[in-house]
């Protein structure tokens, strides 16, 4: 009997110029927070690649975000909304979320987005005046993914404290997952095929890039990712000197060593790409971050927080340490996982 697949119904693209009139639309409903949108803008967001829109099932361009991306390397939001009949969603956290790192933006001071941006784990580094009215700047460094979809206790992590989800293409994602992993040792391409069409994430892997010899195969899999919707696809390179055969677009995925995997790429390798980092404790993420200050290290996924949690182990962000306390302050599992994965993020904000 073969299983139905559950879907899902958000799905983030490049905008064409087909959607230019419903992007007008939306806009011009909120016209107080985003003033005048100008159309010729819009266009020239369309040809530089920088601006995404949501359909939501059968409904095209229900959302979008247009951002700038600058010389330095951060990309400036310049407008982000969703229509009034979308809203709660979570179709615009998935735009936002599917903005490459690090990301600038400015709100005035009064708008309840603020919220929002917080809740997206964002920083408020000042506030500055406007032309008319005092805006808060916001800033995020790194996409915090939590990627485990079967069991209850991630979902809960995820909706509590607004964390990115992610699921590996074996498990049964809870709801809508943002980012997909695949077993790359063990995998039926055209199962993970089906799983991709149907739960549309917006970052999906292909299998890990081992040997010369899989470039075919490789090319193969990213066309395939493509045509199947997927905006970012990640590939994990196994070898050294592989880096400079993976497609340009592409997400280069820095495997972090532990006791089941990993591997690392000669940093000079990795200058000028798009990097996420996969797994790992928060000693090595932490370690490798700040040993490679150069790198654009823009999202990272992990679910150490609740391995340990199931040993009765609390992470202190303060010192980068662990320990395992006997009555994890009379916390359950649940509660032990929501507190290591704040720990977690507290200690990756502090990062300079």
């Amino acid at each position: 009997m073969i299983k139905k697949i559950a879907e899902f119904p958000i799905h983030v693209r490049l905008a064409t110029i087909e959607d230019i009139s419903k992007i007008k639309q939306i806009a011009n409903k909120y016209s107080k927070e985003l003033g005048f949108v100008n159309r010729a803008a819009l266009l020239e967001s369309i040809q530089r690649k920088s601006l995404l829109v949501a359909d939501y099932g059968d409904v095209t361009c229900v959302g979008f975000v247009n951002y700038y991306p600058r010389k330095d390397g951060w990309n400036t939001v310049y407008e982000i909304a969703t229509h009034p009949d979308y809203l709660g969603f979570g179709i615009g956290r998935f735009l936002l979320d599917s903005l490459p790192g690090p990301i600038r933006l400015k709100c005035t001071v009064d708008n309840p987005a603020n919220e929002f941006y917080k809740k997206a784990h964002f920083t408020l580094v000042r506030t500055e005046q406007g032309r008319i009215r005092k805006l808060n700047v916001w800033e995020r460094r790194f996409l915090y993914i939590l990627c485990q979809g079967s069991s209850k206790v991630p979902l809960t992590i995820s909706d509590t404290l607004s964390v990115t989800y992610g699921s590996r293409h074996k498990e049964i994602p809870k709801k809508q997952p943002f980012f997909v992993d695949i077993d790359w040792k063990d995998y039926d391409w055209l199962d993970y095929l089906m799983k991709i069409r149907a739960w549309k994430p917006v970052f999906a892997m292909v299998p890990d890039f081992t040997s010369l010899d899989q470039r075919s195969s490789l090319y193969q899999a990213v066309r395939d990712l493509k045509q199947a919707g997927v905006l970012h696809i990640g590939v994990c390179p196994k070898f050294d000197g592989a880096v400079k055969y993976i497609p340009s677009f592409c997400r280069v995925c820095i495997s972090i060593p532990s006791r089941y995997a990993g591997f690392l790429p000669d940093p000079k390798e990795l200058a000028g790409r798009k990097l996420h980092l996969l797994g790992g404790s928060p000693k090595k993420i932490k370690k490798y971050i700040e040993d490679n200050p150069s790198l654009n290290i823009i999202s990272l996924d992990t679910n150490y927080q609740t391995k340990i949690a199931s040993w009765g182990v609390l992470y202190h962000a303060d010192t980068n340490s662990w320990a395992q306390e006997m009555n994890t302050r009379g916390m359950n599992y649940l509660d032990v996982s929501i507190y290591n994965t704040q720990q977690i993020y507290k200690m990756l904000d502090s990062i300079d």
